[in-house]
C-alpha cells in the first residue's frame, strides 16, 4: 500500500481552501483562516532553509521573512488561479523560496554561509543519505568533505535537498513548489546524489 505523505492535501481540503481565497480576494480578513493554518509550517520551513542551507539560526529573522512570505502572498492573492491552479501551500512555498533568496543576495556574502555552515550542518548528519554508501573512509573525514562541498551547490540544487530530506515532501510536491517535472526532478536528484557521492570519493581516496 502506498502511504501518503505526511504533507498531502486531499480535494476537498483544496476546494476549501479555493473558496476561502476567493472569498479573500473581496475581503481580506477572510485569509485568516489560511494564515493560521499555514503560518508554523511556513515559519519551521524558513527556519531550516536558512540553518540548512546558509547556517543562520536567527529567530527574529525566521519572522520576519516569514510575515514577508505572507504578506506577499495577501499582496498577490489577485494572482492566484483557484480553477486548476497550483495547491495554495506549494503556491506559499515558492514565495518563501523567493524571499529567502532575495534576503541572502542582498545581505549575506558567498564566503559567509561557507564558512559557517561547516560548524553547523553536523548536527544534521544523521538525516544525510550520502552516509549509506560504503566509502573508502572514515565518517568524520565524509563528514568534512560534506560540509565543504554542499554550500557550493546551486541554490536550486540546495533546496533539492532540503525539501527531499529534511522536510520529507514527495517529488510531485517538490515539483509543485519549485515548477518542475517529477521526472526531471528525478532526473535532478539521481544526478545530483552522484555529483555529490563523487566528490567525496575523489577527496577522500
Amino acid at each position: 500500500m502506498k502511504l501518503q505523505s505526511k504533507h498531502h492535501i486531499n480535494q476537498k481540503e483544496m476546494e476549501e481552501e479555493f473558496r476561502i481565497i476567493e472569498m479573500a480576494k473581496q475581503d481580506i480578513d477572510a485569509f485568516k483562516p489560511l494564515y493560521n493554518k499555514y503560518y508554523n509550517e511556513i515559519k519551521k520551513s524558513v527556519e531550516n532553509t536558512l540553518f540548512v542551507q546558509y547556517a543562520i539560526k536567527n529567530e527574529d529573522l525566521t519572522k520576519d521573512i516569514t510575515a514577508s512570505v505572507f504578506a506577499r502572498a495577501i499582496t498577490n492573492l489577485h494572482q492566484y488561479k483557484t480553477i486548476n491552479g497550483t495547491p495554495f501551500k506549494s503556491w506559499l512555498y515558492r514565495i518563501m523560496q523567493n524571499e529567502i533568496v532575495g534576503y541572502i543576495r542582498k545581505t549575506i556574502r558567498e564566503e559567509k554561509y561557507e564558512k559557517e555552515i561547516g560548524q553547523q550542518i553536523s548536527q544534521y548528519e544523521g538525516e544525510m543519505p550520502f552516509f549509506n554508501v560504503n566509502y573508502n573512509s572514515s565518517h568524520d573525514i565524509k563528514l568534512s568533505y560534506l560540509k565543504k562541498y554542499i554550500p557550493r551547490l546551486a541554490v536550486q540544487e540546495q533546496m533539492l535537498i532540503q525539501y527531499r530530506f529534511f522536510n520529507e515532501y514527495s517529488y510531485k510536491q517538490i515539483a509543485q513548489i519549485m515548477g518542475l517535472s517529477e521526472n526531471s526532478l528525478r532526473t535532478r536528484m539521481t544526478r545530483l546524489l552522484k555529483k555529490i557521492q563523487t566528490y567525496i570519493e575523489n577527496k577522500s581516496a
